[in-house]
Parts: structure tokens; C-alpha cells; sequence
């Protein structure tokens, strides 16, 4: 097995070189994908346990949009209640 690699490679030493190249080019992509994502995370947890003014700001835009959000939904359920009194006063006439 390691003889008929090492004659293909003396027969194909462009091929062989280019080859190697490319797995090494590989090899540094995924190194740098590895890093890249280690150095996210690592931020990621700094800002989590630091806290950020923007999360602190998104925070409080979440908070308010869902207080409206229950607000115009209990408006809603009032409305549909007083139609629905409506309509059954309605019906018995």
C-alpha cells in the first residue's frame, strides 16, 4: 500500500503538490472557522455577563411592547364581550 503511494506520487508530483496544498488550505480554513467561533462565544459571554446599554435597551422595548400587547388585547376581549351582549339582546327580540 505504501509502495504504490509513494510511485504515484514520483509519477505524479504536480498533482501530489497540489493536493497537499489543498488540504493544508483546508486545514487553515477550518483553524480559522474554530477561532472565529471561539472568539464569538467569547464575546458573547463578556456581554452577557458585563450586560450591554443596547441589551439593556432591547430589554425595556421588549417589556414596554409587551405590556401594549396585553393591554390591546384585553381592550380587544372588551369589545368582543360587549358585541357578543349585543348581539344575544338581539336574538331575544
Amino acid at each position: 500500500m505504501t509502495d504504490d503511494v509513494k510511485t504515484w506520487a514520483k509519477s505524479n508530483p504536480g498533482l501530489a503538490t497540489f493536493l497537499i496544498g489543498e488540504a493544508l488550505t483546508i486545514a487553515a480554513i477550518l483553524a480559522s472557522l474554530i477561532a472565529y467561533a471561539v472568539r464569538m462565544d467569547t464575546r458573547i459571554e463578556t456581554l452577557e455577563v458585563r450586560g450591554s446599554p443596547h441589551i439593556e435597551r432591547l430589554e425595556h422595548r421588549m417589556t414596554t411592547t409587551e405590556a401594549e400587547t396585553a393591554s390591546n388585547k384585553n381592550s380587544i376581549n372588551r369589545i368582543v364581550d360587549v358585541m357578543t351582549r349585543e348581539l344575544n339582546k338581539g336574538d331575544r327580540k
